[in-house]
């Protein structure tokens, strides 16, 4: 079990910074469900979303990472009556108080799933697909809820090249020509 002390004020003041870029990002694409990745390490909480990290300095013991939804943390914060707050990370459960929900967590010895994926607030496909190119672990994308996200990527670009090759095959552009292509100006 890993444990974070700390003041709700001090956690609100991450949580709000964090939030301005999550309310531009849910405003530009309301499908997104902005998740929070938090990182405890020895003394330090870091709070991470897509384009944006706040980090805290903090009474922990133990080191772990966890993923939640960034609206519903925020507003469990939010809701807490008491400015002490303490939160315990067990295996898949986070509890704040008597409250106690569900979340993606890893205990680690080692940074093999330390490293925080940098996208930007207004990630596209191009960034998601980037990630394995960039070195990111498959257990690193996996725990930060963005597997669907790269399937779908893949599965989109892999579409749209077999159309590009529909369009063009009269021209003699084979289906190599355009992957090529495509490789080379989506990983350069």
């Amino acid at each position: 079990m890993t444990t974070i002390k700390t003041s709700k004020s001090e956690i609100m003041k991450a949580l709000n910074f964090l939030k301005i870029v999550v309310k531009d990002t849910v405003k530009k694409n309301y499908k997104i469900m902005t998740f929070c990745e938090i990182t405890v390490t020895d003394m330090k909480v870091v709070f991470s979303v897509p384009g944006s990290q706040y980090t805290i300095a903090c009474s922990t013991i133990g080191t772990a990472k966890f993923s939640s939804n960034f609206l519903y943390f925020y507003d469990v914060i939010r809701n807490y009556k008491g400015e002490e707050l303490l939160i315990e990370i067990d295996h898949e459960v986070v509890n704040i108080g008597s409250l106690k929900f569900f979340v993606k967590t890893c205990f680690f010895e080692d940074d093999s799933i330390l490293r925080t994926i940098k996208l930007p607030a207004d990630y596209i496909d191009k960034h998601i697909l980037n990630l394995a190119p960039q070195g990111y672990t498959q257990q690193e994308i996996e725990f930060n809820n963005l597997q669907n996200k790269l399937t779908l990527a893949e599965k989109k670009l892999h579409k749209r090249i077999n159309q590009a090759f529909d369009l063009l095959k009269e021209y003699n552009v084979t289906l190599k020509d355009i992957e090529l292509l495509t490789n080379r100006k989506l990983f350069k």
